[in-house]
């Protein structure tokens, strides 16, 4: 016990150590679609409108809805929370481990410990402990789900995923009934919490049976002997298409604007062979990191990169297979990287090929292969810790490093377009940062690189509407919001801000149609009704002015005090 305390204060000060400085780091790119700029996460009591935005990422809107209630847009609370996330699941990944090495199987095998005495096998299985925390912890690829606030929801997940192992760990290692079934029931909430965090944690059962495959039973005959125990948890994946088909999204996808277009099914599966090459690479050696990666899409298996990815794949499945018998972790850990990697790597396309935070969860099963295979070929204690330590200080200081880029959005999107300059999002996002901090030049150079790698994008042609409309080049500015439109006719906010340089040109009757229209197409659009409130009170129609400055009210947007008095005092 005393030695689990010593490693949990190792674990703690080494992740607080690599972190602590991303406390005080700001919002950066969906941070503020589901945050800063989100009324949905903003307002706790109002369950109804945050069930909307993803229902089936529904415990992770609600948690930045609590750190909205707590710290309002401070970004350092929102750090701090992912920050504990992160420091709780390692926790719970050492005591995982340490359950595995208490199974029957392991102790059989006697894996760190077959040529030693009892003290060395002891001291073997505590270095195996800690430092595969260690390097989950403090490795670089994690700062993708860590600092990146908006992939709370992979933290979210791999939390859950592994506090159903251990649960469901306890609960079959537990002789007595009575405490083996209350177990079993916290896994099974368990497991539903994971399914209302991310959809990855899907393949829960399926990582239940390779658990009582590699360290409880002996056959698939004895596991499925075992299904009254394991039926539940396959119950729970039919959460994710029940919360799914009876939800509308809330506008998700106008919220965040355009996302990258998807490819289809068979490009992107043969795509990932080359893409999990990248990610053992990344384990291995974490240099050149990108936030969004422009990886070239394979449409056969037989390209040069898809090859060595399934060389690979093939590969690490045959290690798996001969290890089985002689160390079960090393088996474990090959099959848990692929079966917790494979909803998002597989025939399911995303919007993007390659993310490093879908490494958060399957990043487990390579540690465990890592340290074990270290702490098999190397017997000397001291050239062990040694090495480790090296490691783990080295992956720190990356760490650290990595964590910088994440500083704000300019410093974010400069690294990406660095490493990835014919994208066109890592320009349209940086054209976004250089345009609040009123660069407008910059801006405009960034979206119209946007604009000729991937041309024809609403969201690009506003933005360059909005530019000119800063510069005050109204022509330009009703050209752009014009294109936007004509690509498409539903975006409430070309028509509002072609609303607005309208009315700024004094040109009111086209003015009040592109209001009208942003307010047909989105009802709660406050900001439209509030202008319309005030050309009507201006033209002395006191009557259409209140309705409209009420609805104005209503949606959140905050009416000058001066107008709700004069208003009040007319009525």
């Amino acid at each position: 016990m005393e030695s689990r305390r010593q490693d949990y204060l190792i674990v703690f000060f080494v992740g607080l150590l690599v972190y602590y400085h991303s406390f005080y780091l700001s919002f950066c790119f969906d941070d503020y679609n589901f945050i800063v700029e989100n009324p949905a996460t903003q307002n706790i009591s109002d369950l109804k409108t945050l069930w909307g935005v993803l229902p089936e990422r529904f415990l992770v809107i609600f948690s930045f809805a609590v750190d909205y209630f707590l710290w309002g847009q401070n970004a350092f609370g929102y750090h701090l929370v992912n920050f504990t996330i992160h420091l709780l699941t390692s926790l719970l990944l050492y005591t995982f481990l340490k359950q595995l090495l208490n199974s029957p199987v392991i102790v059989k095998q006697e894996i760190f410990g077959k040529e030693h005495g009892v003290a060395e096998k002891f001291s073997s299985q505590r270095f195996f402990l800690l430092f595969t925390t260690l390097l989950f912890i403090s490795h670089p690829i994690q700062t993708h789900a860590v600092t990146y606030i908006s992939q709370r929801f992979a933290l979210f997940a791999a939390f859950f995923y592994v506090l159903t192992l251990v649960l469901y760990l306890k609960a079959s290692f537990e002789t007595k009934g009575n405490k083996s079934n209350h177990y079993l029931i916290w896994a099974f909430i368990s497991a539903c919490c994971g399914m209302l965090s991310k959809p990855n944690t899907a393949t829960i059962p399926f990582a239940l049976i390779l658990v009582e495959y590699c360290f409880i039973q002996v056959s698939f005959q004895a596991i499925l002997s075992q299904w009254k125990k394991l039926f539940p948890f396959f119950l729970t994946v039919l959460l994710l298409p029940a919360v799914m088909l009876n939800s509308q999204h809330n506008n998700l996808e106008q919220m965040i604007g355009e996302k990258e277009e998807y490819l289809s099914n068979t490009d992107y599966f043969f795509t990932q062979f080359n893409v999990i090459q990248t990610y053992l690479r990344l384990l291995f050696f974490p240099i050149n990191q990108n936030s969004d990666y422009d990886y070239p899409v394979s449409s056969s298996p037989f390209e040069l990169g898809g090859l060595i990815g399934l060389a690979l794949i093939a590969l690490l499945l045959y290690f798996a297979y001969r290890s089985f018998n002689k160390n079960r972790l090393i088996s474990f850990g090959v099959l848990f990287f692929f079966l917790s990697l494979s909803i998002e790597s597989s025939f399911i396309p995303l919007d993007s090929p390659a993310n490093e935070y879908r490494l958060y969860l399957p990043s487990i099963g390579f540690f465990i292969i890592f340290i074990s295979i270290f702490l098999t070929f190397f017997h000397k204690k001291k050239t062990s810790i040694i090495s480790l330590v090296i490691i783990i200080f080295l992956f720190g200081v990356i760490t650290w490093e990595r964590n910088n880029v994440w500083q704000n959005q300019l410093s974010l999107w400069t690294d990406v377009i660095h490493k990835s300059p014919k994208k066109a999002r890592g320009h349209y996002n940086l054209g976004l940062a250089y345009l609040k901090e009123n660069n407008f030049d910059k801006a405009l150079q960034q979206f119209n690189l946007a604009n000729n790698i991937s041309p024809q994008k609403a969201q690009i042609f506003l933005n360059i509407g909005v530019v000119y409309f800063e510069k005050k080049e109204y022509r330009k500015a009703i050209e752009y919001y014009k294109k936007a439109l004509a690509v498409n006719s539903k975006s409430d906010i070309a028509h509002y801000n072609l609303g607005v340089v309208y009315e700024k040109q004094k040109r009111w009757k086209e003015a009040i149609k592109e209001y009208n229209a942003s307010i047909e197409i989105n009802p709660q659009y406050g900001e439209a009704h509030n202008n319309l409130g005030v050309y009507y009170f201006s033209l002395g129609e006191k009557k259409k002015a209140a309705g409209h400055l009420l609805k104005a009210l209503k949606s959140g947007y905050m009416v000058h005090p001066n107008l709700v008095k004069a208003l009040l005092s007319k009525n």
